[in-house]
């Protein structure tokens, strides 16, 4: 098994749903961490949200708090969430406007994921772009 067919294994949809509509986003938000119970009702209903839009999630990661770079809201520091799904195309607009209601959610910032959209529909031609920005690369370090 190649590179490119290990991680294409651990996606949760199929070449057939990406050409039905399903489409990779990755989504970080920003919680205020003041209280902790703030923490708990976004977790909670940034699952719910997933779970009533039927998203098929790849990865979940509670970063945690982190310090700001500089303050936020008046804040030093918030809890970080990453979240990589596949949907249908409108979840993500949904998602932002639910962001922009929660109180509690400081910052986010979603992404369409279009390079695992091309892997899983054609992964021989990911492959060869993977190995000549691989041969690239070396090149340049070569270079310096």
């Amino acid at each position: 098994m190649n590179e490119i067919e290990a991680i294409i294994k651990n996606f949760p949809v199929s070449a057939e749903e990406v050409e039905d509509g399903i489409r990779a986003y990755e989504t970080m938000f920003i919680i205020n961490s003041s209280k902790q119970e703030n923490i708990d009702r976004a977790l909670e209903w940034f699952e719910n949200f997933l779970n009533l839009r039927k998203v098929k999630v790849e990865k979940f990661e509670k970063i945690g708090l982190k310090n700001f770079a500089y303050p936020i809201k008046h804040m030093n520091q918030g809890y970080y969430v990453l979240c990589e799904f596949w949907s249908e195309p409108n979840v993500p607009a949904d998602l932002e406007d639910q962001f922009k209601l929660r109180q509690e959610i400081l910052r986010f910032l979603i992404i369409r994921r279009d390079d695992k959209e091309e892997m899983l529909l054609n992964p021989k031609k990911f492959e060869k772009k993977l190995k000549s920005k691989k041969q690239k690369n070396r090149k340049e370090e070569g270079e310096e």
